[in-house]
């Protein structure tokens, strides 16, 4: 969580980069669940090993953003 010391802190500079890197990580993660379910779904309805590919992508994306790391960066 990001305190009021912390954010009072932060120079105005890097306020749009904040902004940004949550533009960008929301709709990642929107898109890594919707590759994971459609790769789930795909296997389901006999697609085989052609929806391994964005399965495992989906994968990559969502372990990344919650490692510890990502977590301590999106919380201050």
């Amino acid at each position: 969580m990001t305190t009021p010391s912390v954010k009072a802190r932060m120079p105005n500079s890097v306020r749009p980069a904040l902004v940004g890197g949550w533009g960008q990580a929301v709709p990642s993660v929107l898109i890594a669940g919707a590759l994971l379910l459609s790769g789930v779904l795909g296997l389901l309805q006999g697609s085989g090993v052609s929806v391994l590919q964005g399965s495992v992508f989906a994968l990559a994306v969502l372990r990344g953003f919650s490692s510890v790391e990502a977590r301590n960066w999106f919380a201050r």
